[in-house]
């Protein structure tokens, strides 16, 4: 009973947060009678109002989105939280009212009560409240409010290495320039680093105590080597790591981080993203059915109560722990 009262606690936080930003978002676009839009083509989004400005993101064909201003031919648009410009001429109205997309869901007006069911409806799309820990299941809520599809997110993946032996990946998104393989970590204290160490380090009460932990892009590298096995026919597909740290952390210094490797606070997620789909160049998955099956049979593979128990127990053989005697 008290670890349910634990997990809700933690969603109603979340839930409480997420409202809050949300709400902040339309504040501050200064719109609170929402227009909502339709694309009628594919559609660069600008981060002004012109094709000078730099492109943000990219709207398929028959997107809902919420227009909250006008600048000449362009609108001021929003989806999923995110806003930038895009001409009126490829856009036509579908009237007030509800949207069918789940940035409807948030809206400043729900009673708070609702808000965490429709998030909790929001969240069984991709994961449930069983799986997984709290950081990675607010991840996975922060790319459904940035706009990725609920069919490409991943959550808690089991990616087998060899017979009973598995690589655990936290979250993994399939975008259009290519496989986002996230690392959560939740810590307290001064973290201090490098790419090339095995070890990182951990500082806490001003300098007082220090642990070591994993080093967390050596780690998630050798989980995007195990992935990278399963879909070895997708070679021209670039796989990305990012890891990102929750908790009352703060990274001190991080001597260097390799090409497609990224290392934020969760706060900044979502510069993160933005950097990746606007400097990355878009890609083609030749079978990208397999891609979403071999992640969906991961999904699966962590579902097994028999899997979890030997990644485990491997885990304990794998530090030796148990065979110290001080």
């Amino acid at each position: 009973m008290m670890r349910w009262k634990s997990r809700n606690i933690q969603l109603f936080f979340v839930a409480a947060v997420l409202l809050i930003s949300l709400f902040l978002f339309r504040k501050k676009d200064g719109s609170s009678e929402s227009r909502y839009y339709k694309t009628i083509t594919a559609l660069n989004v600008r981060r002004g109002p012109g094709k000078n400005y730099t492109l943000l993101f990219t709207l398929k064909k028959g997107e809902k989105i919420n227009v909250l201003s006008k600048i000449e031919d362009w609108y001021k648009i929003e989806k999923y939280g995110r806003s930038g410009y895009v001409h009126s001429k490829h856009v036509k109205p579908i009237g007030n009212g509800i949207a069918e997309d789940p940035s409807s869901f948030f809206s400043p007006n729900l009673s708070l009560s609702n808000f965490f069911v429709l998030l909790l409806m929001l969240l069984s799309k991709v994961t449930t409240t069983e799986r997984g820990t709290y950081s990675e299941r607010d991840l996975v809520l922060k790319l459904l409010h940035y706009g990725v599809p609920e069919e490409k997110i991943f959550h808690d993946l089991f990616v087998e290495e060899h017979k009973n032996h598995f690589s655990q990946l936290d979250v993994v998104a399939v975008t259009e320039v290519g496989i986002i393989v996230f690392e959560v970590k939740d810590f307290s204290g001064w973290i201090y680093g490098s790419a090339s160490q095995h070890k990182w380090t951990k500082v806490l009460n001003y300098g007082k105590e220090k642990y070591r932990f994993y080093n967390p892009i050596l780690q998630n590298a050798n989980h995007i080597k195990e992935l990278q096995k399963h879909l070895s026919h997708i070679s021209n597909i670039p796989f990305i790591s990012v890891i990102v740290f929750y908790g009352n952390c703060e990274i001190k210094e991080i001597d260097y981080v390799p090409r497609h490797t990224y290392v934020a606070y969760e706060s900044r997620v979502f510069n993160v993203l933005d950097k990746i789909l606007t400097e990355y160049p878009k890609v083609y998955y030749t079978d990208e059915n397999h891609v979403l099956n071999v992640l969906r049979n991961a999904v699966i593979n962590g579902s097994v109560v028999e899997n979890q128990l030997k990644h485990i127990e491997n885990i304990k053989d794998m530090l030796g722990e148990d065979r110290v005697f001080g």
